[in-house]
């Protein structure tokens, strides 16, 4: 059976608006293999799942690498149920095709008792509304998340046995964020993080449907004990140069993190530096939404200067500039509580061009380079501050150096896989303890 033939006439044969709605990307041949080998053997005959089989490519590699008892496949498309029937009887296992939502289905399979020892998954991508079915059967089953891959990586991990296993490649996304905080607790309390594949490029996981998302493959083991993290990367889906290491759990998820982020080690971090917190400064994202304040642009020269992306370029800190929908901003209620003193502050742009070489780009914005008493920032920029007040200028000059340093490019791609670059990855960030005032910089 040729299963690469039998994934590209079913992508062509589906309703585009359809696959957007039901987030049907299938899986290529090369990656189901790849995942396939990610499973610990068993040594016995296991009951293998897919929440969201689609035409069965990730369960024919499964049940081509290891004995398989009984598979149960989900899959809520009716125009799939031939083609996967198809595959499944190529392996040779019996099988059951549950024509439902696997989400909404786990509260009768935990009912009835039904465990699985493997589960092979790439579940589909979209975020769960408040007012959603999917919603009120997450919160009675006790799971807490805003998106349906999640969800079926949480409902899967309930229905497993204790040391079953589940391999799926999902979004990055929920490696970080504070949105994904409550799964990361309730995966990392309910299993063991195994392994963690990465793909360099954005592009390589579902290339030909144009599918622009930072993907990983992740395994993890349902109550299994922790020990270290496998992490392999990849330029592309061909896995031609599969780079693999072996990093200690607290360098993936640190002991201090309470937000749980889990990093991808990229071997030039400084595990031993500081948080921002202990350095004696924060970072937040700029007070002033710009529309909000429409009515307060001026050109007078005695307002308030407002920095915005649009001063700031490769040629450094421009104002005031043509470019900018508004440089200065008159004073009053709509303003003033937004507005910080004069001062050194180290400013970062939300977000990073795609082509950009580094994720990162910081301005160091000078007290001379304003008049006035007062400066606002608009809210597509990070502010690095101390208690909303400028830094000592020694300190603001090795922050920027060092966030402008392929140090701090490794150390922010290590959390974050996404063009954006958020207050929060940054505050996750460690620092050379170095760039504290009154420390003597060391080469960054």
């Amino acid at each position: 059976m040729d299963i690469e033939d039998t994934r590209r006439r079913a992508t062509a044969s589906l309703d585009p608006s359809r696959r957007a709605e039901l987030g049907q990307f299938f899986t290529p041949s090369a990656i189901a293999s790849h995942m396939a080998a990610m499973f610990t053997p068993s040594g016995r005959p296991v009951r293998l799942l897919d929440a969201g089989a689609g035409v069965g490519c990730l369960l024919h590699a499964a049940a081509s690498r290891m004995e398989v008892e009984r598979i149960d496949a989900w899959e809520v498309d009716g125009n799939l149920v031939g083609p996967l029937s198809a595959t499944l009887a190529n392996t040779a296992v019996p099988f059951e095709i549950h024509h439902t939502d696997f989400v909404l289905d786990a509260a009768r399979l935990l009912a009835s008792g039904h465990r699985f020892d493997r589960a092979i998954m790439n579940p589909p991508y979209r975020k769960i509304g408040n007012t959603s079915v999917h919603r009120k059967a997450l919160e009675d089953l006790g799971v807490k998340t805003v998106n349906l891959y999640t969800a079926f990586l949480a409902t899967a991990l309930l229905v497993m046995e204790e040391g079953g296993e589940v391999v799926a490649i999902v979004p990055r996304s929920f490696l970080n964020g504070l949105y994904h905080k409550p799964f990361r607790r309730f995966m990392l309390s309910h299993a063991s993080l195994d392994a963690i594949h990465v793909f360099n490029s954005r592009r390589s996981a579902f290339s030909e449907d144009s599918v622009l998302q930072e993907n990983v493959i992740v395994k993890l083991s349902k109550a299994g004990v922790q020990r270290s993290v496998v992490v392999s990367t990849s330029t592309d889906a061909s896995f031609s140069d599969v780079h693999s290491s072996s990093s200690p759990f607290h360098a993936i998820v640190r002991p201090e993190d309470d937000n749980l982020f889990i990093r991808i080690p990229a071997g030039t971090a400084d595990t031993d530096g500081a948080s921002l917190a202990a350095l004696g400064m924060t970072v937040s994202t700029g007070p002033i939404v710009e529309y909000r304040v429409r009515g307060s642009v001026t050109d007078d020269e005695a307002a308030i200067p407002l920095v915005t992306p649009k001063h700031l370029a490769s040629s450094g800190f421009t104002h005031p500039s043509s470019l900018a929908r508004a440089n200065r901003l008159a004073r009053g209620h709509a303003v003033d509580s937004d507005a910080w003193p004069i001062g050194d502050y180290v400013v970062v742009k939300r977000i990073s061009s795609k082509e950009s070489k580094r994720r990162i780009l910081a301005y160091h914005l000078r007290s001379e380079d304003f008049d006035g008493t007062d400066v606002a920032f608009e809210n597509h920029l990070n502010v690095f501050h101390s208690g909303k007040r400028g830094l000592p200028p020694s300190v603001a000059a090795r922050l920027c150096a060092y966030l402008n340093s392929e140090a701090a490019d490794a150390e922010f791609r290590s959390i974050s896989g996404s063009t954006q670059v958020n207050a929060t990855d940054l505050r996750a960030m460690t620092y050379p303890s170095c760039l504290a005032a009154g420390i003597e910089p060391e080469a960054v």
